[in-house]
């Protein structure tokens, strides 16, 4: 709350200063400081920008662990970290502030209180933000500071809520799509590490949030599943917090099992081209399954305790696992709840390996047909035919 009084006793000099620079739009600095699922979501914004803004400089702010993720996006030219000290302490406020004083157009898609005085102070003639709905008195006092703003509501896209924000910029899109580029390099080698099975599941063993995860009883019963079907192979995914549990996942096992444990060993850079390789993904919702979803990849997504019409998959071929109960949803953006109230995260755990399963296969294609050779009396042809019929909608 300092910082915001001293953003307002200083407001005479840094408003000045904002009017003296040009109002130009050559540069735009993107601020999507969060979590990786939402860094995923902000490709529909650059994208936005870029169709407007064809000839801009367009930068985006990212947690440093996820600068890998947007390093080859033809919708940016660069993508920069956010400094060590994250803008707290004075040091940190100052770092922040030179990071970005040379733009003179700042959108901030996921705002807190140190972002926005720091915008404040860089003296940026153009300060755009998306506000919470829920009342929060830093936010309330920071609102009459901003050039724009566009605050999101319960129940609609978050994702079109920042595209919103854009109206004050001349940008009006309706694009929700994430896009997700694949490099060559990881798609190979995606493919020669998974081999020739005929398909590939991949299965998320963890989330960035503990009250969204699948019980390890669940998943192993998946992997049973997964066995008992032949025709496909599972594929463990999850960051380096999760091999102990994929360790525990495959004690046991027969070396036949198809399943294979990914977990840890794909950076983030890596893996849309693991993700790209694989038939179909399960998971909960999640940073990794926005990635599949950029990339249209089949989804069965347990929503959980999540308000998935705010920040739900948008793909082609999605089944969503919602459960009914009257507390769901209590995660939503600017909501983000440690524990569950209920005591018993039954929106999650409720949900059946079999039940998880029977859509997963619902989603699948046909497995392609072997390729065989035909003599004809005119030559012999090579003939492979794949059935390509897409799964009836439900």
């Amino acid at each position: 709350m300092a910082y915001i009084l001293l953003t307002y006793l200083l407001a005479p000099f840094w408003w000045l200063g904002s009017r003296l620079r040009r109002q130009r739009s050559d540069k735009i600095l993107i601020l999507d400081v969060a979590g990786l699922g939402d860094v995923v979501c902000s490709t529909a914004v650059s994208r936005a920008l870029r169709e407007r803004f064809p000839a801009a400089r367009i930068d985006i702010l990212v947690d440093p662990r996820h600068q890998d993720l947007l390093a080859t996006d033809t919708h940016i030219d660069r993508v920069l970290g956010l400094p060590d000290r994250q803008g707290r302490g004075w040091r940190g406020r100052w770092q922040l502030v030179r990071l970005l004083r040379p733009y003179p157009i700042l959108v901030c898609l996921c705002p807190s209180a140190a972002l926005l005085t720091s915008m404040c102070w860089a003296a940026a003639p153009r300060r755009l933000s998306v506000l919470p709905d829920v009342r929060k008195t830093s936010y309330l006092l920071l609102r009459p500071l901003l050039s724009a703003s566009c605050a999101h509501r319960r129940g609609y896209p978050y994702v079109q809520t920042q595209l919103d924000l854009l109206q004050a910029l001349d940008v009006h899109s309706q694009d929700r799509r994430k896009s997700l580029p694949v490099a060559a390099a990881s798609r190979q080698a995606a493919v020669l590490w998974l081999g020739p099975q005929t398909r590939h599941i991949g299965l998320m063993i963890g989330s960035g949030l503990a009250l969204k995860a699948l019980s390890a009883a669940t998943l192993r019963r998946l992997i049973e599943l997964a066995e008992q079907a032949g025709d496909c192979e599972l594929i463990l995914l999850g960051g380096p917090a999760e091999q102990s549990l994929a360790t525990q996942l495959l004690q046991g096992l027969a070396a036949t099992v198809p399943v294979k444990n990914g977990c840890g060993v794909w950076s983030l850079g890596q893996l849309p081209g693991l993700l790209a390789s694989l038939d179909l993904l399960i998971g909960v919702d999640s940073g990794l399954l926005h990635m599949a979803d950029a990339l249209d990849l089949p989804l069965v997504c347990l929503s959980g305790p999540a308000a998935i019409e705010e920040q739900g998959p948008q793909g082609s071929r999605v089944r969503i696992l919602r459960s009914e109960l009257a507390c769901v949803p209590c995660s939503r953006p600017f909501v983000t709840p440690r524990h569950c109230a209920r005591g018993d995260r039954a929106c999650v755990l409720d949900w059946s390996a079999e039940t998880i399963w029977q859509a997963a296969t619902s989603l699948l294609l046909p497995a392609p047909a072997p390729r065989i050779k035909m003599l004809h009396a005119l030559g012999e042809h090579d003939v492979g035919h794949q059935n390509t019929r897409q799964p009836e909608e439900e």
